[in-house]
């Protein structure tokens, strides 16, 4: 446990940094102090957008289109009341930020017609997930990983054969175990948070699920971490209408400034902890995936109360991220 608090400390201080840089930017959510409101008018009222009123919906502003029928934890926590917090949040404040512009979020339907009418950008998006739409940047990456107790590090099949495996029922990470070589015992569980449990009570070797919602999990435990994603992981980024070239390549060029800063790590930080970046070396070494049924598996499971990620697990609502803070703390409103 003493590691983990010095691990837990580290991330406090990284979460902290983030507040500091999006306070900077003028993001809403952090306007609790006084002080700060005040500085965030001050910076909006200095902002210099660097994108021409014809490639925005809304001139002045990046408008973020949020599919509240999927919004999920991480990436976009609806709260009560239609706030918005998570990283997604974070990023998009910090993407507006370097655009110049201010960063309103709205409520679509259909990702493929609100792009470019009712919103300028959509997050979480893979290539070829919306029509007419360029996918720029890395916002996350979509993966099905195994979580245990213990220390953080890739596992091998052989270390995972035999063992009990925590999956939520319905879920793709289901369909993936059934679709694996592994020769495991599975336990299904309505959500996250009673594989969780599990794991943690020691009634669960590992727990498999979306590698970012596992990771959001595992920080509210003291001692489960990541332990190696089945799959070969696949960018996700924010999508931009192909036709507006203008917005698209300013997308791109703000989304790389980003990450070469470092705003993009400490906000994946703040909500995912320690999990690392997933390349095929973070791979379970041994583990086969059969394609066949892969595709056809349930992605929509939900449950009242949770929410829902892109790989069909659902989880309690708890918005709280990993530096203690409440939701609110960088809460969003949501038109």
């Amino acid at each position: 446990m003493g590691c983990f608090r010095r691990v837990r400390q580290t991330l406090v201080v990284l979460a902290t940094s983030v507040a500091c840089v999006l306070a900077l930017t003028g993001c809403g959510p952090f306007a609790s102090s006084p002080g700060v409101e005040e500085a965030s008018r001050e910076a909006a009222e200095s902002l210099t957008p660097v994108v021409s009123g014809d490639a925005l919906v809304q001139e002045g502003t990046l408008t973020v289109g949020v599919d509240t029928s999927t919004v999920n934890a991480p990436y976009f926590i609806l709260g009560d009341d239609s706030t918005l917090s998570g990283m997604d949040v974070d990023l998009a404040s910090a993407l507006a930020q370097q655009l110049g512009l201010q960063v309103r979020f709205v409520s679509i339907d259909d990702p493929e017609t609100a792009l470019g009418t009712t919103c300028d950008v959509i997050f979480e998006a893979e290539d070829g997930d919306i029509a007419d739409a360029t996918v720029v940047g890395s916002s996350s990456q979509s993966s099905v990983a195994l979580f245990h107790r213990g220390e953080a590090g890739t596992v091998t099949l052989d270390d995972v054969n035999g063992k009990t495996v925590g999956v939520q029922e319905g879920s793709v990470s289901q369909g993936v175990l059934e679709n694996s070589n592994l020769s495991v015992t599975a336990r299904t569980y309505s959500n996250l948070n009673e594989a969780f449990n599990a794991l943690e009570a020691g009634t669960l070797d590992y727990v498999l699920c979306d590698a970012y919602s596992g990771a959001y999990l595992a920080v509210s435990y003291g001692d489960i971490t990541f332990a190696g994603n089945l799959d070969v992981p696949v960018t996700r980024g924010v999508a931009v209408l192909q036709s507006n070239t203008e917005l698209a390549q300013a997308v791109s060029s703000a989304m790389q400034t980003m990450s070469e800063s470092g705003i993009t790590s400490l906000a994946r930080v703040r909500w995912v902890g320690t999990l690392p970046d997933l390349t095929s070396d973070t791979v379970v070494s041994g583990v086969v995936i059969s394609e066949n049924n892969h595709a056809s598996i349930n992605e929509s499971t939900t449950g009242e109360g949770d929410m829902s990620t892109d790989s069909g697990e659902t989880f309690e609502n708890d918005s709280t991220p990993m530096d203690g803070s409440t939701a609110g703390s960088n809460a969003a409103t949501l038109e």
